[in-house]
């Protein structure tokens, strides 16, 4: 079995056919053919059954898929690995979840580059599913995610909880056009906010002049009684899957909530849906912040606040230093960020 055999699987698994197969590997449909009939007296197993419709797993190539996948991202992280650059010691590879990738990860990634410049750094966004398999395989060294399951030789640890708003987009000001000429929100605007907000950060490694994880430091735009809507979900509102933990939230605040006409399965995807046609999406609030100053939307009065708590997973026994290092930034940034919060909550309740 070689490495070529298995990525020609996946291809053809992936697209139900040899033909399809031999165009995406820049191969011969006859070698496709090769590849797969030598994979299979490797294995000792029929892989795929033909016919008319193109080509089909079989039971014992359902089994087969999973280790295929392991396989192709274990060689190229040895790959990578042995091919690193003489000036770097080590490597460490991170998924998490988009949205943890927003502001704060990108933060740790900062700090990791100044605490551990021969270190190479590997980002990777990903969904619960993937990220836990890529730690168990051992292709990827930590993950951070907000529905973990449990797994032998695992390691499953608390961060903080994410704060999740309901927003919907804010009207304009009165006479203001957005860039297309009408009345849509100036992204733009949101865009250069994100900027300087991250040169603020990067020019102000002091925690206390850092925006917290869980931060209310949003002001509230001033409410229109007339025009309040309504502090629940309705035909436009967009569901975003955030995993089990916030269905079971969510359920517990809307037990008589039915399907929606829109889903997303990111925050990101949610904001742009209503950005484009309105409604209303639950996003964490440090993420919806910049578009709360930017103007470009507000938070439904009355809504609720739901929390979802993120976690890190992680190998139980490792000697390997350089993921010790990554887990302590992790830990101090988690912890800058729940003392700002309380310093902010002790001023606002002063005032």
């Amino acid at each position: 079995m070689d490495i070529d055999q298995v990525k020609t699987f996946l291809q053809v698994a992936a697209h139900g056919s040899f033909l399809e197969a031999a165009n995406r590997v820049h191969v011969t449909q006859s070698t496709v053919s090769a590849r797969i009939q030598n994979l299979e007296q490797a294995l000792g197993a029929r892989l795929f059954i033909r016919n008319r419709a193109g080509a089909v797993l079989t039971p014992a190539g359902r089994r087969f898929l999973r280790h295929a996948k392991t396989l192709v991202l274990t060689y190229e992280q040895a790959r990578h690995d042995v091919g690193l650059a003489s000036r770097f010691r080590a490597s460490l590879t991170i998924g998490a979840r988009i949205a943890l990738w927003d502001q704060f990860l990108p933060r740790w990634a900062a700090r990791m580059r100044r605490l551990a410049p021969d270190v190479s750094l590997n980002t990777e966004i990903g969904f619960e599913e993937d990220l836990m398999r890529r730690v168990i395989a051992g292709t990827m060294d930590l993950a951070l995610m907000y529905g973990p399951r449990q797994g032998a030789g695992l390691r499953v640890d608390y961060l903080f909880d994410e704060t999740l708003i309901l927003v919907t987009p804010a009207p304009p000001p009165a006479g203001h056009l957005g860039p297309a000429g009408n009345h849509e929100p100036d992204l733009d605007r949101v865009q250069a906010l994100a900027l300087n907000q991250g040169e603020e950060q990067e020019q102000n490694p002091d925690p206390d002049q850092k925006p917290g994880l869980n931060r209310p430091g949003v002001q509230e735009p001033e409410k229109d009684l007339d025009h309040a809507p309504v502090p629940g979900v309705d035909d436009d509102y967009v569901y975003v899957d955030w995993g089990p933990t916030f269905y079971a939230e969510h359920h517990r605040v809307y037990p008589d909530f039915e399907r929606p006409a829109r889903t997303a399965n990111i925050g990101w995807l949610g904001l742009q849906l209503i950005l484009a046609d309105g409604g209303t999406c639950f996003v964490p609030e440090r993420v919806a912040e910049v578009y709360l100053r930017g103007g470009c939307l507000r938070r439904v009065a009355g809504s609720p606040t739901l929390r979802m708590p993120a976690y890190v997973v992680y190998p139980q026994e490792t000697d390997n230093e350089v993921l010790a290092t990554a887990l302590e930034v992790l830990r101090e940034l988690v912890g800058e960020e729940r003392d700002l919060t309380a310093v902010q909550g002790g001023a606002g309740a002063a005032r």
